[in-house]
């Protein structure tokens, strides 16, 4: 009877720990969903910025070509057209006067409801700049939604100026994103009406009662929850992001069902496998009745299982309710440095910085109420006094009379944490260069009207110098992963400053001699010479007609010294603290083996670059 009992304590522990480790992957699974759903609607939310923006720029511009008398003539009609280039195909420009009369359609057969009496016209007579529609269906049965503007003539209310949107847009970004069957992906106001959906549909969606509107968007500007959708009734994890500079929310919702189908399949296959083995055991059992036998089975189970947890890649150690170690395996002295000699019987204080010694007494007090840490993301240090980055997860040991101490699992998570920092590193360079890049197209603006004689003239200086710009653009990734031709320094900069050249050429003077670049070296040299030209634009001596640039060069040993000289713009101050882009460019220079220093004075900004020579090669 003993050896049966033995057994079936066997069989409940196998099965326990099957339940455990299929758990932990069940909450692994529900975790990258909810990962993906989040990275997901932070993209939709980049998508809705960048058309959200784009179309209040063409409005701006639509503004412009109208003029002061609100007269859309037949010369003005190109204008209006170019005004929207940038946005998706089959955008409808609408014009409408003060009292809600349509003075300009691109297509007259399609209407807005253009009276006094609609929302998005009462709001912008009342007095908003701005408007974003919910999603509106048309008399052909097509969504869309639309971007108003106000126009206002000294002061005074005009009209309106509309751009409807095709909802369809939304089915691009859905299919990018790759979210699996029954997935979706939208747009919706922080009223809770939907803007745009795929997939689409079948009339307008209210969601003001959605758990999302209710619940979370009022705690957080972006997340994750599960809920049925009011729409279909399907269940999802839903990653929502609010939409910076709009009135919007962005919403990526992944099925739960297909995406959990890989998870059950393995869970099937699992059990197929597990339960033969659980039979035999009970069979065993049956006629299984000396003590020595099934002693000696205990033991082969035992080794067994020590040859698991001696073999495994993670830390895997045990200690007393004092946090006294007792267990150390070769995970753990891979993990951290001491061998099993070193560590057996000393405080596991000795892992612990000093600045989370408080962490101890709290682990151990919950162990001695028979409670388990999971997955307890903290930093313990390595016998050489190094610092790692480790996913706890601690269970109470128990013994005849209750708990007895405690089994610790440390997994090293450093390389999720270097590539959680990439990720954020990437978002933030990609953010301001989305800025940097609209910056520069006003400041393109501004520079070409200087000289600009006519509409016509001004489009024509704009395109080629917005031509120039993707060019300087390109140049900046030129290197990456490429093993192809170099390039000299004046070329390059001559590349970098062409958008900023007027009819007196460009407002840059080169001095010193030139010298060879490699194909790394370019890329590298192109970020700094963009982001300084970018700053120069934005804030230095190029956001003025009479404002120049020196740049100099001179050898000085193994380095290379250059200076830009930033004259005849306004004064330089020095700012309160380090952006983005001038870590950046630091962290550039620091890879080409050289530093940064700027000086802030009245005359305008000097920035003196040094960098080893044998780098530019390269």
């Amino acid at each position: 009877m003993v050896a049966v009992a033995l057994l079936v304590m066997l069989i409940a522990l196998f099965a326990g720990a099957g339940v455990y480790l299929y758990w932990q992957r069940y909450n692994d699974t529900l975790h990258n969903i909810e990962s993906r759903a989040q990275a997901s609607s932070q993209l939709v939310a980049v998508n809705a910025q960048w058309v959200i923006e784009t179309a209040r720029q063409s409005l701006r511009r639509i503004d412009e070509v109208l003029g002061a008398e609100m007269v859309v003539t037949s010369d003005k009609v190109g204008a209006l057209r170019e005004a929207v280039t940038s946005l998706p195909q089959n955008v409808q420009i609408f014009v409408l006067d003060a009292v809600g009369n349509v003075r300009y359609a691109d297509d007259p057969a399609m209407t807005l409801g253009g009276s006094a009496s609609t929302d998005y016209f009462s709001r912008l007579q009342a007095g908003n700049e701005w408007y974003i529609s919910p999603l509106l269906i048309g008399a052909d049965k097509q969504q869309f939604f639309v971007v108003g503007k106000r126009i206002a003539r000294d002061g005074q209310f005009v009209g309106v100026a509309v751009v409807s949107i095709p909802a369809s847009l939304m089915a691009q970004i859905w299919a990018s994103l790759q979210l699996g069957p029954n997935s979706t992906t939208s747009l919706a106001t922080d009223e809770g009406d939907v803007v745009t959906r795929f997939p689409a549909p079948e009339g307008s969606v209210d969601l003001r009662q959605s758990p999302l509107f209710t619940t979370y968007l009022p705690k957080a500007a972006q997340g994750t929850y599960v809920s049925t959708s009011v729409a279909d009734g399907v269940e999802r994890i839903v990653g929502y992001h609010r939409v910076e500079g709009t009135n919007l929310v962005a919403i990526a919702a992944i099925a739960l069902a297909p995406a959990m189908r890989d998870f059950w399949s393995g869970l099937t296959g699992a059990a197929f496998f597990a339960t033969p083995v659980l039979l035999a055991l009970l069979v065993a059992a049956a006629w299984i009745g000396r003590l020595l036998q099934q002693q000696r089975e205990a033991e082969e189970v035992s080794q067994r299982l020590a040859a698991i947890v001696e073999s495994s890649d993670d830390a895997i150690l045990s200690k007393d309710l004092n946090g006294v170690i007792e267990t150390w395996n070769v995970g753990a002295e891979r993990l951290f440095g001491y061998t099993a000699e070193e560590a057996v019987g000393q405080p596991v204080t000795m892992l612990i910085p000093e600045d989370r010694l408080h962490e101890e007494p709290t682990i151990l007090s919950k162990i001695r109420r028979g409670e388990r840490v999971d997955h307890y993301e903290t930093i313990r240090r390595r016998k050489d006094g190094t610092m790692v980055d480790v996913s706890l997860s601690i269970s109470p040991v128990y013994g005849p009379y209750g708990v007895i101490g405690a089994s610790k699992i440390a997994r090293d998570i450093t390389q999720h944490r270097r590539q959680e920092e990439q990720m954020q590193m990437l978002l933030r360079e990609m953010n301001h260069r989305i800025k940097n890049l609209f910056t520069l197209a006003g400041s393109i603006v501004a520079i070409s009207a200087r000289s600009a004689t006519s509409p016509t003239d001004l489009a024509q200086s704009v395109s080629r110098r917005m031509m120039a710009l993707s060019n300087a653009h390109a140049l900046t990734m030129s290197g990456i992963g490429k093993d192809g031709p170099g390039t000299t320094f004046h070329t390059l900069l001559k590349t970098i400053f062409a958008p900023y050249a007027s009819e007196e050429g460009v407002p840059v003077v080169f001095n010193g001699d030139d010298f060879e670049l490699g194909p790394k070296a370019v890329t590298h040299m192109a970020l700094l010479m963009h982001e300084f030209a970018t700053n120069s634009a934005k804030y230095g001596a190029l956001s003025v007609s009479a404002g120049r640039v020196e740049i100099s060069s001179t050898e000085c040993g193994d380095d290379l010294e250059i200076v830009w000289r930033e004259l005849g713009g306004p004064a330089a101050e020095e700012p309160r603290s380090e952006g983005f882009g001038s870590l950046i460019g630091r962290a550039t220079a620091m890879q080409m083996g050289g530093a940064i220093e700027r000086k802030w004075g009245e005359e305008g900004l000097t920035i003196t670059v040094k960098l080893a020579r044998a780098a530019l090669g390269q």
